[in-house]
């Protein structure tokens, strides 16, 4: 017994310095070995299955971009992407989930997350992150009114235009309630950063993300989607620096409470 409590410290101590969410959330598809015509392998159905006139199928329209807009090249090497379309006229707002945890899931590292996007007609898709209570963080309207804006107000960070591939970077700094976004569009060579962006809401960790095509009953919309990563941030030099001079100590530590 006399070493029970030194090494409960030390198992409390080596939980706080590692996440062990940190891992479980890499997650990419560019949908390059799916069938085309059909819906893609192992990606999440409309969330509102009851809506007919949405459907989900895998397209020759492949994205302009590669692996994001930090490294973006053009003529990339796939040729296929999601086609979502919208012809319901009668319900509204369905949305593509990405993520869907239960609540005490969600996770709490901060993550990077990549994805291209083509507006073909309609102007209402938004891309959302919630916590795993259901509270919205990220509200970032992609199309609203051909123009991309965070929370649907305030200055247009992007005019996005028809038939014009975008890759958005969105980095979350959940201690904050901020994100940094980065955009590219495939006929502009600038890249556009807007860091400490707001998020809808305050959340404390990430449950759900999800596209939203939330054009009204009485619209229908076409979207294109390829290239989606999430993976989480690593970590500053700095913090490793510190984990691994904290771990040397619960060694030391160890090595002297079996002694």
């Amino acid at each position: 017994m006399k070493y029970l409590i030194p090494k409960i410290t030390l198992f409390l101590s080596l939980s706080a310095c590692v996440n062990l969410n940190a891992f479980e959330i890499p997650f990419s598809t560019s949908f390059e070995s799916d069938t085309i015509g059909s819906a893609p392998a192992g990606f999440s159905a409309l969330s509102d299955t009851g809506f007919a006139g949405n459907s989900l199928n895998v397209t020759s329209a492949e994205s302009s971009f590669v692996n994001g807009p930090e490294s973006a090249t053009t003529g990339g090497s796939g040729s296929q992407a999601l086609q979502w379309l919208d012809t319901n006229t009668s319900d509204s707002n369905p949305d593509v989930v990405l993520l869907d945890r239960s609540a005490g899931n969600g996770f709490t590292q901060d993550v990077v997350i990549r994805f291209d996007f083509l507006n073909v007609s309609g102007n209402n898709l938004r891309f959302q992150t919630y916590d795993d209570t259901g509270t919205r963080g990220i509200r970032l309207d992609l199309d609203n009114g051909g123009t991309i804006k965070n929370n649907g107000g305030g200055g247009t960070l992007e005019f996005t235009g028809t038939n014009k591939w975008l890759s958005l970077e969105i980095t979350t700094d959940l201690a904050n309630d901020t994100y940094e976004l980065i955009i590219k569009r495939d006929d502009r060579t600038e890249t556009k950063t807007f860091t400490s962006l707001a998020f809808n809401n305050s959340i404390a960790n990430i449950g759900k993300m999800a596209f939203e095509d939330s054009s009204g009953a009485s619209n229908t919309a076409e979207y294109h989607i390829d290239n989606i990563s999430v993976s989480a941030v690593v970590p500053e030099p700095s913090a490793y620096a510190l984990l691994f001079g904290t771990l040397s100590g619960c060694a030391v530590l160890l090595r002297r409470c079996t002694k």
